[in-house]
Order: C-alpha cells, then structure tokens, then sequence
C-alpha cells in the first residue's frame, strides 16, 4: 500500500507528459512541430490526423533511439520487445496490434525509415544513431500510406546533411547492468552546395538474470549502428541524397520464470519462483543470443517543378538476417526430463508390435526413436546456434510522390505510386535433440480420458466389452495373489496397448480374442493422433509478395476556414507461399504413420479500392475541428504455424492461408491552442473491423500450434493530450488513452463446430495515460520526470491469461554549459523504471504440462552520461 502511494504521489508530482511533443516547450510560448505526415511539410497542429511527434529535442531529453522507446511516452500506443523473438517488438495502437512473432502475418504499424517501408515486425530491435524525429500517426491512414496501416503508421525520420556548416556531437553513457554507450554523429560540408554526415551507435549492457549456468545472462543486448548519407544540389531546384545504414545487435533471451504448482506430466522437472521477479537462476544448458543484422541503401530525389510544385522519389534496398535463441521454460532439469521422457520411450517404443497385431503400422523406423537412453533436454529450447527466424529476407521498395497547388492555393493535392517486392523466409530446419516437447504431440495418447471416451462409446453401441472391464481382470503380476491390475490413472491408449500386447500370448483364446479387438480399437484413436502430429516450432515458411499503389488526395478550400480533403487509393497485392511441416522426434517429412508430410503451396492477388474523406473547419485562428472517415487493409497471408493435412483437391491444408482484412474508421477531433503557453488536442473514433486477423490456438498443450482466422471486431476510444508552459523554465504535459470494443467469434478452420466467443478486445490496455514535469533552466539546468501508466491487458483468451496494469517513472536531470573553446557541453543523470515496478510484458499458459511462465520487464536502470555538440 505505502508503494501504491508513493507511486501516485510521485505522478502527481511529475504531472504530465505530452503524447504530441514531449517536453518540447523550453520556453512559455509552446514551440511549433513541423511534420510531413501528409507528404508535405506542415505546422502538426494543422493536420486532421491524430498525431504524436517527438522532435529532436525530445528524443535526446528522453533517450529515444529507436521503436523500443517510444511505447513509454505516448498513450494509447503500446509497445513491448517480443520474447519469443527478442529481435523483434510488438506494436499495438488504440486497440489493434500485430502479437504472432511469424513471419506470415505482416505488421499492422506500418514502419518508416527515412521514408522507405519496413514490411516485417521482425529485425526492428535496431536503433537509428541520429534521429531527428519520430512521428507516430495514430489510426488507419489508408490513402497516403496505405499497405498495412490499419493501426496507424510510425515515421522514423533522420537527421540530414548541412551543406554549410561542421558541426558533430558525441554522447557516453555508463550505468548499471554494466550499461555502456558511445553514440555521434559528425556532419561534414563537402564545399558548395553539398554535404555528407556519418553517424554511429555502440550500446552493451548485460542482461538483468544473471545466468549462473553455462552461457549468457538473460536480457542483455549489444548494438552496433552505423549510418552514412551524402546529399547535393543539382541545380537550383533539384536536391539529392543517398544514404545506407547497417545495424548489428546481439540479444540475449528475455527469461521465462515459471510460477505456481503443477501436476502436469513434466512439472516435476521444472523449477518455481513464486516470490516475484528473479534477478538470478541457474540453468543446465547453454544460453545463447541471438543476433540480428540489418543492411539498406536507400535514394532520395527532391524536384521543385516549379513553385509549390514538388515531386518526390524514393528508393530503398534493405537485407534482414535473424537467428532468435529462445528458452520459454529455462529451468528445466535435463536430468529428470531424460527420466520422464525414458517412461514414455518404454511405452512408446511396442506400438509398432502392437498395431502389426491388428495389421495397422507406423513408420519402419518408428521404435528406433525410442531405443536406448534419450539425450539430456531442455523444453521448449532453441537448438544450439539459435533458430534463423528471417534468412535472406531482401525487399525493394520506390516510391513517387506529387504534390501541388492550383487556384491562389485554394486546392491542394498530392499523388504517388508504390511499389514494393520482398522475398521473405525462415531458415533450413535443423534436427532439435536438445529439445524434449516432441513429447508434448502425442501426450494426449496418454490420457485415461481418450480410453474413458471410447469405453462410452462401446457401451452407446452395446458392445460386449469394454477396455476398462476388460482391464480390470487382467493380472499384471501373477505371481502375487488377486489381480494386479492396471492403475486407472494409467489407462490411456498407449500404455493400455502395451499391456494388451503382452495378453496376446495368453493361453485363453477369449482373452486373446477380447485384446486384439480392443487392439483394433486404439489403433483407429491413436493412429490418426500420431499420424496428425507435427513439430511445428520447426516449420518453415518462404513468401513473395509484389505490391503495388496509386493513390491521389484533393483538399479544396471552400472558404477560408473551411476544408473538405478527398482521397482514393488503388492496391494490388500477390504473394506466393510455401511451407513445409515435420514429423516429431525425426524432423523430417515423413509421418509417425510412415506418409509423406506434403508442404502447403498457395497463393493469392488482393485487389482494393480504399477511399477517405475529411472536413475541416476553423472554428478559430487557433482551434481546428475536423472529422474523418477512411478505409484500410491488411493484406492476407500463410500460417507459418499451420499442421493441417491438405484439403482434398487443393495444394494446402484449411489452417494455412488467412484473407485480408480491411477496417472502415470514423474519427473526430480538435486541435487547439489557447494563447502562447497551452495546447490540448483530442479525437474520438470507431471502427469496424471486418474479417480481422486473429491468432486461433489450436492444441492447449503446444503454444507453437495456431491457426490465423479471420473475425470481426469493433473498436471504439479516445485521446486528448496537452501542454501547459507554466512559466519560460517549467511545462507540464499530459495525455490519456481509452480504448474499448467487442470482438468477433473465431472458429477452428481444422474443426468447424469448434467456435470460441471472447467478446474482450486482445493485447491492449483499456486505459494509459502519461504525465510528465520538464524544466529547462536559463542557467544551464534542466530535468523532466515522467510517469506511465497502462492498464491491465488481456493476452490469450482461450486462457484468461490477463497482464497486470503497471506504472514506470522515467527521468532525467543534468546541466548544459558552455566549454572555453566555445562549444556546448552537457553531465546528466538519468533513470527509468525508476520505482523498481515489478511488471510483465508476457505470459504463456503452459500449466497443461508443466507451469505457467511469465516474462518481467526491465528493473530500475540508471546511469550518467556526458556529451558534447560542436
């Protein structure tokens, strides 16, 4: 309780952060923010689309170099590093995000760089080492951007070449976790009109679970960014640039602590920490990172045709390798896993005897999985060298943009085609020995449930037996007096084969007889179970998308203080996937029946007309009302996960391909100064989500095993945030989030009368807001605190599994000064997580065989840096 208080205390204290320009306004008079959210350079309190903007200024006062950080300082928008894929994040704005790591689903936030397309979640974990501003536009933003922005879309911008002046600037940090950084940038004037700046990045910090077993800690990082761009003029109205970045991370996993008791068939191999988040464990097996490596070029040219006409190209090559190394159940003991797995080998290792007897089989080769003593195993573990998650992932993406004017200014309109290709895939399976959950695809076999059902069913049909009575006066061990009988807690299919194996000797031909029936009957339950299985977390999935837009926007002036803007995008979209599935325990591509496991081959074209149309009115010099409706899409994919057996006729199974999804929003908002010291904008919005995307969990027992259906959602919420410049040194800032709906029902596409209703929306918080207190001294001191708060989250519905609301208070404090040589240098000291919160950031429902596991976020950091600009 006493923390409780002092973290509301110390929110009322900090007061506000600013979702639109984060502690921005160094002086009473609330700075202007200038973005091109709309393909052309205008004051952000003049566009009619929600908006936040972090300019330079904001960045380096919050430390905000990449995607990771921008979720803390701006609500409605939440965004967590994804665990089972450190490389990549999840990104979720005003209630719609992308949470499946596979590369079949593409991203919802449509990403930027610099104005080229980044088409998948995975590979965003790098940071950009001279950002200038981050604007996030929140809500679909169909025309304009179009591919993949049903959520919004992220702008990265960085810094450009100056052509007339040397300037560079240079940052260390040092702080706890042995957190180490050296970050600059150096712009060099190349003599007339042409300049060149190179910038970099090094980060290191090791990780907050100190690993006291074989290999890395748990949640370390090491980064290296570098970036070049060179720019010139062509003439008086033509400006050029050509940039090209790399990017190298290294990332530990984040560490699933498993909690609470379990009875479940591995749980007793598992070790617990019930007592909060663990900052020291221990493993038996080898630990590994990660690594991530980004490579792009990209050109830029910049025409005025002639006054207030401009045409804009773009180009861009990026290259994207990945290799994830995940543990979700790290302290797994090997030993007592080798001891379980040893079990079901003795009980596994017969069925090829047993099914021969009833002239079924499995695979020739079948036992020889189970002979001899299996090797040590962890569950759920990455075979050594990590699992490639992206291999040769290359995409190309141009990009034309018009805009103009015509009538003294009064219409104004942009045009632009699109083009986009990308080959994506996962690497070669490789044969996992280190991992024991091939076990977990047939543990079902194992369950006195499946033997109960069918004994139901025996007796509906008024058979003369059933497998339970008939068990019941076998004798296991004669040699003891009465009948030794098999345990009930035993009698599932498979071990109940076994003993029936052993009766087909027995001298009395009525037993024989009733056991090679009962045989026959096992067969047809757990012949399709094996034959159905499939190691999942080892498929492998290649896709080729070419997409292709043209799209145009109109705003006419119809008087001076109101507007009415139009616009119409057309998309073709085609893609061509293949996935390959494979057996458990083999990892290859041939059943436990002994059949050819045939990959899944589809493809598709997606035609789309969206339209969008916004008013704008005036209402006064300073205060902007505006409503908009605008339509988007999300193109469909491949499940990657997919185990379904082709469909009769088809080339792919029912689980495999997922349609587009398109989403109609309604907004309405204002955007309003008040004098020179305060600025508050809102806006409200619905959406209808037709035929959304949604993850389908297809076996409780393997969280790799999902299907992607398509559902219909609603969405509803709304924003406001503003600034108040108290005094020249002081701004409060603030914002707040709501986002409510109802979502669709799903249904199993590999067992229809399986339809589940959640009606709660997925992987948002209902509520976040952000409050924050900047000062920014004439003498040279400055600081801001931040506080953050997002709500309780809803992750797997089929499981209730729900993520706790938490709050992080960030800040900073420091000094600028003047150095003799003239140059301006900065000391500061900087925090985040700054009360120690204990929050999660994800949670897997593995309690069916072993425990639940949860994933904490980041404890307290902090550090001081020292820095200097030239």
């Amino acid at each position: 309780m006493r923390t409780t208080y002092r973290k509301i205390a110390t929110g009322m204290l900090a007061l506000s952060a600013s979702t639109l320009a984060l502690s921005s306004a160094a002086h009473a008079q609330i700075d202007e923010i200038i973005t091109t959210a709309q393909k052309r350079s205008e004051n952000l309190q003049d566009v009619p689309v929600a908006i936040t903007a972090f300019d330079v200024e904001a960045l380096e006062k919050n430390r905000i170099e990449g995607l990771e950080d921008i979720g803390t300082f701006t609500s409605g928008l939440y965004v967590t590093q994804n665990p089972a894929d450190p490389n990549g994040v999840r990104i979720n704005i005003r209630g719609i995000g992308t949470f499946d790591p596979q590369i079949g689903q593409d991203s919802r936030v449509a990403i930027y760089q610099d104005g080229i397309y980044l088409g998948k979640t995975q590979g965003l974990v790098f940071d950009m080492p001279d950002l200038a501003q981050i604007d996030v536009l929140k809500g679909p933003q169909g025309t304009l951007y179009g591919r993949n922005t049903v959520a919004g879309a992220v702008n990265l911008v960085s810094a450009k070449p100056d052509y007339e002046e040397f300037s560079g600037k240079a940052t260390v940090e040092y702080g706890n976790f042995n957190h180490k950084k050296v970050a600059g940038a150096i712009n060099i004037p190349l003599g007339g009109a042409a300049g060149a700046r190179l910038s970099g990045v090094f980060l290191d910090r090791d990780g907050w679970v100190e690993n006291n077993g074989p290999g890395v800690d748990f949640g370390g990082e090491n980064k290296i960014g570098l970036r070049g761009a060179v720019a010139f003029d062509v003439g008086d109205s033509l400006q050029v640039q050509f940039a090209a970045d790399y990017n190298e991370v290294e990332k530990e996993p984040l560490f699933y602590q498993s909690f609470g008791p379990g009875a479940a068939p591995f749980a007793a191999a598992i070790s617990t920490f019930d007592d909060g988040r663990q900052e020291d464990v221990t493993t038996s097996f080898t630990n590994e990172t990660g690594n991530l490596e980004t490579k792009g070029v990209s050109a830029t040219v910049d025409w005025n045709v002639a006054d207030n006409h401009d045409v804009k190209f773009t180009a861009g090559y990026r290259e994207v390798d990945s290799t994830r190394f995940v543990t979700l159940i790290p302290t797994a003991n090997p030993g007592i896993l080798s001891q379980i797995t040893g079990g079901f080998n003795q009980a596994l290792a017969p069925l090829p005897f047993a099914f021969g007897a009833v002239g079924s089989r499995l695979r020739p080769d079948f036992a020889a999985a189970f002979d001899g003593d299996p090797p040590p195993r962890g569950l759920f573990l990455s075979t050594p060298g990590g699992a490639p998650t992206l291999q040769g992932h290359n995409q190309l993406s141009l990009e034309a943009t018009y805009t103009g004017e015509s009538a003294n200014g009064r219409l104004e309109y942009t045009a632009g085609l699109f083009y986009y290709d990308e080959e994506t895939g996962t690497g070669p399976v490789i044969n996992n020995n280190t991992n024991a959950n091939d076990y977990l695809f047939v543990l079902s076999t194992f369950s006195p449930a499946l033997t109960a059902g069918i004994d139901q069913g025996l007796a509906a049909n008024g058979a003369p037996f059933t497998i339970n009575g008939f068990l019941d006066t076998i004798d296991l061990a004669p040699q003891f007096p009465g009948i030794q009988s098999l345990p009930a807690g035993s009698r599932g299919p498979v071990p109940v084969m076994g003993v029936l194996l052993g009766q087909l000797r027995n001298p009395d031909p009525a037993v024989r007889g009733t056991a090679q029936a009962i045989l026959g009957i096992l067969a047809g339950t757990v012949g399709p179970a094996l034959g159905g299985a499939r190691q999942s977390a080892s498929n492998t999935l290649s896709i080729d998308t070419t997409a292709f837009a043209a799209y145009g926007q109109a705003t006419w002036h119809l008087t001076d203080d109101f507007r009415i803007t139009a616009g119409l995008r057309f998309s073709d979209e085609s893609k061509d996937g293949q996935q390959q599935t494979f057996s458990p325990f083999f990892i290859d591509t041939t059943d436990l029946l002994g059949n050819p496991i045939l990959p899944n081959i589809s493809s598709f074209d997606d035609s789309v007309l969206d339209p969008s149309l916004t008013l704008e009115y005036d209402a006064t010099e300073d205060l902007l009302l505006y409503a908009s409706y605008k339509e988007s899409f999300r193109s469909g994919g491949f499940n990657q996960a997919a185990v379904g057996l082709r469909l009769p006729g088809e080339t792919f199974g029912p689980d495999f391909n997922f349609g587009l999804e398109s989403i109609t929003a309604y907004e309405a908002g204002f955007k309003g100064e008040f004098g020179d010291r305060i600025r508050l904008n809102g806006a409200a919005y619905y959406y209808d989500f037709t035929d959304k995307q949604t993850t389908f969990s297809l076996n409780p027992l393997i969280a790799t095993e999902r299907a992607i259906v398509n559902a219909d959602d609603e969405i509803y919420g709304f924003d406001i945030d503003g600034q108040f410049a108290v005094t020249d040194e002081i701004t409060f800032s603030g914002s707040y989030s709501y986002v409510d709906g109802d979502a669709g029902d799903t249904v199993n596409p590999n067992n229809p009368a399986d339809i589940r209703m959640f009606s709660e929306l997925q992987g948002t918080p209902k509520s976040s807001y952000l409050l924050s207190a900047n000062y920014d001294g004439r003498n040279g001191l400055f600081g801001n605190i931040s506080f953050s708060h997002k709500g309780e989250v809803l992750l797997i519905p089929e499981s209730d599994v729900r993520l706790p609301s938490f709050n992080l208070v960030n800040g900073r404090i420091g000094y600028d000064f003047e150095l003799s040589n003239g140059n301006e240098a900065t000391i500061a000291l900087w925090g985040t997580n700054l009360l120690d919160e204990e929050y999660l950031i994800d949670e897997l429902p593995f309690d069916t065989f072993a425990h639940q596991v949860k994933v904490f976020g980041q404890p307290r950091s902090y550090g001081a840096s020292i820095g200097v600009k030239f």
